[in-house]
């Protein structure tokens, strides 16, 4: 039997269509399911077989029951912008009181037993052991405090029957939530961390990066981070984000110590489909005294960090930017221990000498919770240049975050180890890091980066930040004050 013409052009063209991703929507069918026996983000509702992941009942509230009593009573209208400005002007640089202090550890997995744990953690994790005798994971009792304000969930559910991916980079017709809530392929899964919702409008933020040698001896950068978010913003569309250049975020890094450093800005703009428009970014030098464009923050470049060589452009967050110069492969999902519900090493008034130790930050500081991820592997395309030849990632499945990142070198050994470590900040509410790790198993150095709990830093803040403040005309300004 041969195939007509008609039919031949027809399942050809479907066939595309599949290989470009562009058919990433899924069927109303298939979209009943989140709210169901799928979170509203899409991660498995019911709990493990074995019971030792509970089902997902909603995640952390705005006001958790054990921490009420502790926190302002400011009544929310609806207009969540105005309640946190109103949180954040009472409450100050308070962190969130923690809903799970009473939590007993479980066991700690140390450099003596972790191979009796080793299905359930990622081999950066147990490279951690077998450099660091003294590296040990304290496990507590699985929390899936993960949520998200609802109208994050309605978007997610719109999202999951229109949104496209065409290629590895072409997100279209989503909108303030999840772009792919029920991924096919390892790119959806990759979107899903970039595009994750964190905020409705402009935040700003104080933040130190600690750079530790081997010896444990460490300077900081300090790092004044503002953000405008155009992707999250509450009754944003595809339509009127199309208005706005298809933009995710508006991002300014300004460098405020060391003196050697200081002045140093880098100015962002970041669009969902980089299939049609590539990231724009500028830098203004303080020596040079100029704004400049600055192609290269991007890939294994390290333009716009000042992480001593640690950390590279693609590094930030884990993981951002363009998926071009990798082969993707989604391997499924896994119960693996990861940070999660870090509130204890986000506590004001906790010195950087506290967190900051020889080859890894404080353990005794950091909580571990047993939680299903997804697997995405990422392979060095034949004819590109990195400095990685693969990189692992496990993302966890109530909130899309990446929370561990294996990095291999061009040899194919394991080279970097990162670390995010994750916790609900429930007044808003939604899911991030309270600080990153990025361990070099070479050199024994790391960096942590995102330390606030010590003054001058503090929490980020809602803020109003008109889209001419985003422009390299105002970099010049920034750097010279």
């Amino acid at each position: 039997m041969t195939m007509s013409r008609r039919a031949a052009i027809t399942a050809a063209a479907a066939l595309a269509l599949v290989a470009s991703g562009a058919a990433a929507r899924v069927s109303p069918q298939k979209a009943e399911k989140l709210g169901k026996t799928l979170t509203p983000v899409g991660a498995t509702r019911a709990g493990s077989k074995d019971g030792r992941i509970p089902p997902w009942t909603g995640g952390l509230s705005r006001y958790p029951a054990s921490v009420k009593s502790r926190l302002p009573d400011i009544k929310y209208k609806g207009n969540l912008v105005a309640f946190l400005t109103r949180y954040y002007n009472e409450w100050g640089d308070k962190a969130l009181p923690n809903p799970y202090g009473n939590d007993k550890v479980k066991f700690t997995i140390t450099s003596k037993n972790y191979r009796k744990y080793a299905d359930h953690l990622p081999p950066g994790l147990i490279a951690m052991f077998r450099h660091y005798k003294d590296f040990r994971m304290k496990i507590y009792p699985t929390r899936r405090s993960a949520a998200y304000p609802k109208k994050v969930y309605a978007a997610t559910r719109k999202n999951a029957t229109r949104a496209t991916l065409h290629g590895l980079n072409g997100v279209e017709n989503a909108a303030v939530g999840f772009p792919f809530p029920i991924p096919q392929s390892a790119p959806q899964v990759m979107w899903n961390h970039m595009l994750g919702w964190h905020f409705p409008n402009s935040v700003i933020v104080h933040e130190a990066n600690a750079i530790v040698s081997q010896s444990g001896s460490y300077y900081l950068v300090g790092n004044t981070v503002r953000v405008k978010f155009w992707y999250d913003r509450f009754g944003m569309t595809p339509k009127k984000l199309e208005q706005h250049k298809n933009m995710n975020v508006y991002l300014i890094s300004q460098v405020v110590s060391p003196a050697r450093l200081a002045g140093n800005v880098l100015l962002v703009w970041e669009p969902i489909n980089l299939e049609k428009q590539h990231r724009s970014a500028w830098i203004y030098n303080p020596g040079q005294r100029r704004v400049r464009r600055a192609p290269n923050v991007r890939f294994d470049n390290t333009t716009g960090t000042h992480s001593d060589g640690l950390v590279t452009d693609d590094m930030v967050n884990m993981w951002n930017g363009s998926l071009q110069q990798y082969n993707w492969k989604l391997l499924g999902k896994k119960e693996m221990y990861i940070p999660y519900n870090n509130y204890a090493i986000a506590r004001p008034g906790t010195s950087y000498d506290k967190v900051i130790r020889a080859h890894h930050i404080n353990q005794d500081l950091v909580r571990y919770e047993l939680h299903r991820v997804w697997v995405v592997q990422a392979t060095l395309k034949k004819g590109y240049r990195d400095i990685y030849s693969k990189r692992v990632f496990y993302l966890d499945e109530d909130s899309w975050n990446i929370a561990v990142g294996d990095l291999y070198d061009k040899r194919g050994k394991l080279w970097r180890v990162e670390q995010a470590y994750l916790g609900t900040a429930y007044i808003v509410p939604e899911v991030g890091a309270a600080l990153t790790t990025y361990n070099d198993l070479t050199s024994g150095r790391y960096e942590a980066a995102g330390l606030t709990s010590q003054k001058p830093q503090g929490v980020p803040r809602p803020t109003h930040l008109a889209d001419s403040y985003f422009t390299p005309a105002n970099l010049r300004r920034l750097g010279r004050r």
